[in-house]
């Protein structure tokens, strides 16, 4: 007998496909409102799983008898009722540090591409305003610049980092030192 899920969000296809194939999963992109799962439906559920923007709030929790998990496909918790769990014993879990990479990586990129005129650079290149109009300024370095970076946790530790790598002075405001 499979272990009844209630799946709320939008998951990749093999997030989908591996929840199908270890538990009977029930699929809401929102969270559902408590009264519109069957009562004998809400018994039997066990785990939710979500995304971090869809959570559970605590008229859900509280709907569900048998709820043994929460967990959550990203890194907040915001969009959950974490006393409500914390009162009925109910672990939550996330995915800390899943994207701190690629939203550091993305984050210098935007930087960069905007420093050097990327974007423009390549309307000027592929309208033929090069040949007409000759070349375009190559935009600013960021080497020396100054990076701000508001919060160090694990993304803007991250940011900071490659900030330096481009010799950029960082400064941060943070609630810590």
């Amino acid at each position: 007998m499979n272990i009844d899920v209630l799946s709320i969000g939008s998951f990749p296809d093999a997030t989908n496909t591996e929840l199908a194939s270890r538990f009977a999963v029930m699929r809401h992109l929102r969270p559902p409102a408590p009264d519109a799962l069957a009562a004998e439906l809400r018994g039997r559920i066990r785990g939710i799983a979500t995304e971090a923007n869809r959570g559970a709030d605590r008229a859900l929790i509280a709907a569900l008898p048998r709820l043994e998990i929460i967990s959550v496909f990203g890194v907040g918790t915001d969009s959950i009722d974490l006393a409500a769990a914390r009162e009925r014993g109910i672990p939550v879990t996330n995915t800390p540090d899943i994207l701190t990479d690629e939203v550091a990586d993305l984050a210098i990129g935007l930087m960069l591409a905007s420093a050097r005129q990327i974007l423009l650079a390549d309307r000027y290149v592929r309208d033929g305003s090069w040949a007409s109009k000759g070349p375009i300024p190559l935009g600013r370095s960021v080497g020396g610049k100054t990076l701000g970076v508001l919060g160090l946790g694990g993304i803007g530790r991250a940011i900071a980092d490659r900030g330096a790598a481009f010799r950029m002075r960082v400064i941060y405001h943070g609630p810590r030192r």
